[in-house]
């Protein structure tokens, strides 16, 4: 349940999507453990009214052809010069997605 765990003899083991948590109410274990809260959880209605409607972020495809269930908040670069992210393909500095 949770995060990827480290066994005994330190061997990862893939998120699990924190099923067991979901379904007993709770947030995934990744959201609650965030120390920025960059991450939130929730209906994805309750997501949009909070954070707004925005899914699109270059380099990721465009929302309208994956249909994702989440809502990102840009970083300044992409807010400054959107024209100059979709056309290179990249956020230019990283260290703003934080």
């Amino acid at each position: 349940m949770g995060a990827v765990r480290y066994g005994f003899h330190f061997n990862g083991r893939r998120c699990d999507g924190c099923t067991e948590p979901i379904a007993a109410g709770s947030a995934p274990v990744c959201a609650e453990a965030c120390p920025s809260r960059a991450l939130g959880f929730g209906p994805i209605d309750e997501v949009r009214e909070r954070f707004g409607d925005r899914a699109d972020l270059p380099p990721l495809p465009e929302a309208t052809v994956t249909a994702p269930h989440l809502a990102i908040t840009l970083p300044a670069c992409a807010e400054a010069d959107p024209g100059r992210v979709r056309a290179e393909g990249r956020v230019q500095n990283g260290r703003e997605i934080v």
